[in-house]
């Protein structure tokens, strides 16, 4: 008898167990599912829905919590990421900086396109720090708030495209284009996750950032671009 009520708790415990993992991992897939549809949802309206999808279930590899989040601390754990790759990617630019120093024969162009790309990621660094702190406020988010996210965002890609354009062609370009064309990818899904959460109007579109620059591409300029009552 002893035996066998031993044995009987024994079983119950595995079934508690094991129903108790169930239930977990259940949770776990409704999670993953609910952050793979938000996923789906933000990246519907991006052009390269690829790259967008990409580079959130990239972040989702890293932090296991983001299936919970919602899409505006999505948009801040993506700018935080885009942070932290522009400190690591200027730490590895200025050390083959130093590098091409010994074999560059155009000091001055080196030097100039130096200052144009640590000016662009310091300034880029700047606006997504600035649109943290706005989105970390609250959600009662007012017109100021969001167009000073967007103006900040939108400048953030404008950083990233004036670099690109601005460096003379060579080596030190070949070393900087795939960061700033990983970067500029970040910055459009960025654009993108935040468009997701204003309110949306079938209102004519208007430019938060008047008269952009003449020279950014259409697809560019869809990201400069908010539906005026959103920002109501």
């Amino acid at each position: 008898m002893l035996v066998h009520a031993k044995l009987s708790a024994f079983l119950i415990v595995m079934i508690t167990f094991s129903q108790a993992n169930s239930d977990l991992v259940r949770l776990e897939d409704d999670n993953i599912n609910g952050f793979i549809t938000m996923v789906i949802r933000v990246c519907k309206g991006y052009d390269d829905k690829k790259s967008c999808q990409n580079l959130l279930l990239e972040l989702k590899m890293v932090s296991s919590s983001l299936s919970e989040m919602r899409c505006r601390n999505l948009l801040i754990a993506v700018l935080k990421n885009s942070v932290s790759k522009i400190n690591i990617g200027m730490i590895g630019v200025r050390e083959d900086t130093k590098l091409l120093e010994e074999v560059e024969s155009n000091m001055l162009g080196l030097r100039e396109d130096t200052n144009l790309f640590e000016e662009m990621m310091e300034s880029a660094k700047n606006r997504m720090i600035r649109s943290m702190e706005e989105l970390l406020g609250g959600e009662s988010s007012n017109h100021g708030s969001y167009e000073n996210v967007h103006t900040w965002l939108s400048g953030v890609l404008t950083s990233y495209i004036t670099c690109t354009d601005g460096i003379g062609e060579g080596a030190y370009k070949r070393r900087v284009e795939p960061e700033l064309e990983d970067l500029i990818s970040r910055a459009r899904v960025a654009l993108a996750i935040f468009i997701s959460i204003t309110p949306r109007d079938d209102t004519e579109h208007k430019s938060v950032v008047s008269n952009g620059p003449s020279w950014l591409s259409n697809i560019d300029k869809k990201y400069l671009y908010l539906y005026p009552e959103a920002l109501k």
